[in-house]
């Protein structure tokens, strides 16, 4: 598998919630003890994260993330993360390409090597970004698509949900109960609910606690989260 994560988005009548999960493995696809937090939010306005085999490689995108998303205008954030994200991937699959044949090998057979969400509560994008090798065999990473979600167009009805990572446990359950959402209290337990499908489905790899964060136009309110998601101390971290 190239994930270790399962995140789920869905819009809500007021703007979006985000739930997540907490695990992280090694580039060998081996669980690592220490959780990891996969939603992050900036200035009280946005909330975003990522997924994707490169956190395994020493590439921690999410420093430069952080720098990069600073704008509630998520247009001017996306082109911002697709120009600065797609030459590091680049460099990151050219050492998977020497260290781990066989994974690069998965990324050639269109599996996204990367994806980014980012949620204000007017608006939620997802880009997938893939491995292709170009004419003179050189590496290329080049965007595979955008899910962009803005409440109000057909394509963004209340009740939107938008997949980063494992999924295939929730796609099935999506196909055989298409209501289920109604049988929950809220769009942020049903969230909660999806992605725990994937942890009972691979408990080593997409693991518990799972955080899920309500986004609208006036707040970010978490509605679980652990210890090392605190708020304050991705403000520390943000500092350094």
């Amino acid at each position: 598998r190239l994930y270790a994560t399962s995140v789920v988005v869905i819009r809500t009548d007021i703007g979006f919630v985000v739930a997540a999960d907490s695990g992280l493995s090694d580039n060998s696809g081996e669980p690592l003890p220490k959780l990891t937090c996969k939603v992050f939010t900036a200035n009280n306005i946005v909330t975003w994260g990522y997924g994707g085999l490169m956190g395994a490689l020493g590439f921690d995108p999410a420093s430069e993330l952080r720098r990069l998303i600073n704008n509630p205008d998520l247009t001017v954030v996306g082109k911002r993360i697709q120009d600065a994200i797609t030459p590091l991937l680049a460099e990151q699959a050219e050492r998977l390409r020497a260290s781990a044949p066989g994974k690069f090998e998965l990324l050639l057979g269109e599996n996204d090597i990367f994806q980014v969400f980012v949620v204000s509560g007017k608006r939620a994008i997802l880009q997938g970004y893939r491995v292709k090798i170009g004419q003179n065999k050189t590496v290329i990473v080049a965007m595979s698509g955008v899910i962009d979600c803005v409440p109000g167009r057909p394509t963004c009805q209340i009740g939107k949900i938008i997949r980063i990572g494992e999924d295939a446990e929730i796609v099935r359950f999506l196909a055989a109960h298409p209501v289920a959402a109604q049988q929950f209290s809220s769009y942020a337990e049903f969230a909660k609910f999806l992605v725990g499908l994937e942890v009972d489905a691979s408990p080593k790899t997409v693991r518990l606690p799972i955080d899920v964060v309500e986004v609208t136009s006036k707040a970010i309110v978490w509605k679980q989260t652990k210890p090392e998601c605190d708020v304050r101390a991705e403000k520390a971290e943000a500092k350094r």
